[in-house]
């Protein structure tokens, strides 16, 4: 299973109650992917011909009627009713695989620190383990603007120029393209998905920066 890195915006008032119960943290984290997810699906169903669309509805309610799906939409509605005092959530994004390799395009190494490039993989751990990668990590507003105008300061062909391979697979960067008989191939890929990945981020991140609010970060 893949480790995917989520950013969320998050106010002043949010952080303040987070800080004071760090365990709706976890909540948190159900209700925003829940909320990211069927947002795609919701946008996916709008795309869909009615005949589609239809067939694809049955299959979702009786996926939803299985014991396992049961029990996970009450952990995500007992979820939503605890942290019903932290709304309105902002839409996070999500960066998928592609967290390490932005990381290390951002500060030329694997591991933190190099601030302000390193949020990625940086902040204040808020709340328990997210499944064996490590509690979300919290920055506040002054983090989250210097980070902002770093990003500002980037330009993607030149994020695209540092991808190195070679360098990536030795260090371990995780989303490196595993072994292959075509680098030029998965050099091209990686410039893609950072073509992609990294308009967001940085809009993302501007957005949050413009309203004085911070970010949660986290992987799983």
């Amino acid at each position: 299973m893949s480790m995917t890195c989520w950013v969320l915006g998050v106010t002043l008032t949010q952080i303040a109650e987070l800080g004071e119960e760090p365990d709706l943290t976890s909540d948190l984290v159900w209700v925003v992917e829940d909320d990211y997810h069927k947002a795609l699906r919701d946008e996916k169903i709008s795309r869909m011909k009615p005949a589609d669309r239809e067939a694809f509805l049955a299959e979702r309610a009786a996926v939803a009627a299985l014991p396992r799906a049961m029990e996970l939409n009450e952990r995500i509605a007992e979820a939503r009713e605890s942290v019903a005092t932290l709304r309105p959530l902002e839409p996070a994004i999500c960066l998928e695989r592609l967290w390490n390799v932005l990381h290390y395009l951002f500060t030329g190494q694997l591991d933190p620190p190099n601030p302000p490039g390193d949020m990625l993989l940086t902040g204040e751990d808020l709340g328990e383990d997210l499944g064996g990668y490590g509690p979300a990590r919290l920055h506040g507003p002054a983090p989250t603007r210097d980070f902002s105008r770093f990003l500002d300061m980037q330009d993607l062909e030149g994020l695209q120029a540092r991808i190195d391979l070679a360098d990536m697979r030795r260090l371990g960067v995780y989303g490196t393209p595993g072994l292959g008989s075509d680098a030029d191939v998965e050099n091209d890929l990686l410039r893609h998905e950072v073509a992609f990945h990294f308009p967001r981020l940085r809009d993302y991140v501007r957005r949050t920066s413009d309203k004085g609010n911070g970010l949660l970060v986290w992987i799983d």
